[in-house]
């Protein structure tokens, strides 16, 4: 905290008002004997080693984790990123997605690193997800238990929705995709394509999910849709005889849910058709 105070201030203007966020250290005189961040153009060579070591066990301190987020959409808005985002942001953003995941769901905290996600290119967002997705959740323990928490947990919820009981479901759903939007979005995805009694609820229990948990899910169409035969399904037959049937339920429900909620990017979707 006081390693970023000085340039974190700098960036947030109403820090008096945010409480805790933004509380002064309660040394000074310690803080004063130590070199700390002066300004966003030093991100990259004094403060990014640093977030590098700490990695996703930076969820310890959710009020740190806050400020991070902020501090790197101010970075963002400081550079020119015509020519895609510098490096050692995405680096960054990769690891607070990690960390997320770690923190016990917390709406705020998803809203605060989507505040930053947002601001760059669809492809390098996408590119952050898949980073996450197939890379950083293997290479942690603690990440790795989450992840077989939070997917027998879908799997028990999926299994009791029905479409009588959504509308109290989905709260639950909600609350879930907080923390693992990439673990959520994975479940639903691989329920709906094999069963097409789903995809109308699963449609309607994603209505509490965050802006975040929604574009998540836009890269995962993308995923199944490129690259899905190349991953062995258990309920794709070996001659890929009900093939059809997959598709057709992909799909659909990728239609329903950009119309049912149009905040959904489809860059990432319209792209991959035309080409």
């Amino acid at each position: 905290h006081r390693f970023i105070d000085t340039v974190y201030r700098q960036v947030q203007a109403s820090a008096d008002i945010c409480g805790v966020v933004c509380k002064r250290p309660a040394n000074d005189a310690e803080h004063s004997g130590s070199a700390g961040l002066e300004r966003l153009q030093d991100i990259e060579a004094v403060l990014e080693p640093r977030l590098r070591r700490l990695s996703v066990y930076v969820f310890h301190d959710p009020v740190l984790f806050t400020k991070l987020c902020r501090l790197f959409r101010a970075a963002i808005g400081a550079v020119d990123i015509t020519g895609g985002t510098p490096d050692y942001i995405k680096r960054s953003l990769v690891d607070l997605l990690g960390a997320l995941a770690l923190i016990p769901s917390n709406a705020a905290a998803a809203c605060e690193l989507w505040e930053s996600l947002k601001l760059i290119a669809y492809t390098e967002r996408y590119w952050i997800y898949a980073e996450v997705h197939w890379t950083v959740y293997q290479e942690h323990p603690e990440l790795v238990l989450e992840r077989a928490r939070c997917r027998d947990e879908m799997r028990v919820l999926l299994k009791s929705l029905t479409k009588e009981n959504v509308g109290k479901k989905r709260r639950a759903l909600g609350k879930l995709s907080n923390s693992n939007p990439l673990v959520v979005g994975d479940v639903v995805v691989d329920y709906i394509q094999e069963w097409e009694s789903m995809i109308e609820v699963c449609k309607e229990a994603l209505l509490y999910c965050s802006s975040l948990a929604l574009d998540v899910l836009s890269y995962l169409f993308l995923e199944e849709l490129g690259g899905a035969l190349l991953i062995k399904k258990g309920f794709l037959q070996d001659d890929n005889a009900n093939l059809e049937r997959w598709l057709v339920n992909l799909s659909s429900f990728i239609s329903d849910v950009y119309v049912k909620y149009p905040r959904t990017e489809m860059k990432g979707l319209l792209q991959h058709l035309f080409n």
